[in-house]
């Protein structure tokens, strides 16, 4: 059994509520199933693997071009990792007995904005946020479904290095003239710092949840 498999179980393996117990192992496996499914490790795995290979890369040349590809792997790797935080708080959320988020949150997480076509049947478009807000509902839904009192700290320089390197990731990606492409040394290490900052928040989250779920005994989650 590999690392995130074990991982899970641990996660899941004390989820009991009062319903019947072959009901419960039911639920719980189809959800176990649809986790792996999802291959939320391998790819952020990828994704990490190119933001290191692309630091190597502009260490030994150093150009442009390597300063803004660096930049899009690191938001590559950040905007991964919170479609799957989504994608995998959507599916725990599915398979508990009493959800712990709102409807609202819930359509939210599917980045889903629905509306009535002129035939009366109900329809969505995709619903993109600001990634700064995106990350902080996702991160406060993921602490809510998890149950656990655990928030993300806006008050360092981290999560304005963050921000700063957001605005640079935009300037990019839609410029306007040529000058706009120009990334500095300095906005080049605050995007690296950011990349290191969100690594470690979803870490923290991580152990959080780990640590709040070995130490319920079974009924006490209701799943």
């Amino acid at each position: 059994m590999n690392d995130f498999k074990k991982k899970i179980l641990e996660f899941y393996e004390l989820r009991r509520g009062n319903e019947d117990l072959t009901e419960s192992n039911k639920r719980q496996q189809e959800m176990l199933a649809q986790l792996q499914k999802s291959n939320h490790i391998e790819l952020i795995e990828v994704l990490n693997r190119d933001v290191q290979q692309l630091i190597l890369e502009y260490n030994e040349y150093p150009s442009q071009i390597k300063r803004r590809g660096l930049i899009r792997a690191i938001f590559a790797y950040i905007e991964g990792n919170v479609f799957k935080i989504k994608e995998e708080v959507l599916i725990e959320e599915s398979h508990k007995r009493q959800p712990t988020l709102d409807i609202e949150e819930m359509v939210l997480l599917k980045e889903a904005s629905p509306y009535i076509n002129n035939k009366g049947k109900v329809k969505s478009t995709v619903k993109y946020s600001e990634l700064s807000a995106n990350i902080r509902f996702t991160l406060n839904c993921y602490a809510k479904s998890a149950q656990i009192n655990h928030t993300l700290d806006l008050n360092g320089q981290e999560w304005e290095c963050l921000i700063e390197s957001i605005r640079v990731r935009n300037r990019i990606t839609h410029p306007k003239s040529a000058l706009e492409l120009e990334i500095s040394e300095n906005e080049l290490v605050k995007a690296f710092i950011s990349y290191l900052y969100f690594k470690k928040v979803i870490v923290d989250f991580f152990e959080v949840k780990t640590l709040k779920l070995k130490g319920t005994t079974p009924g006490q989650i209701i799943f």
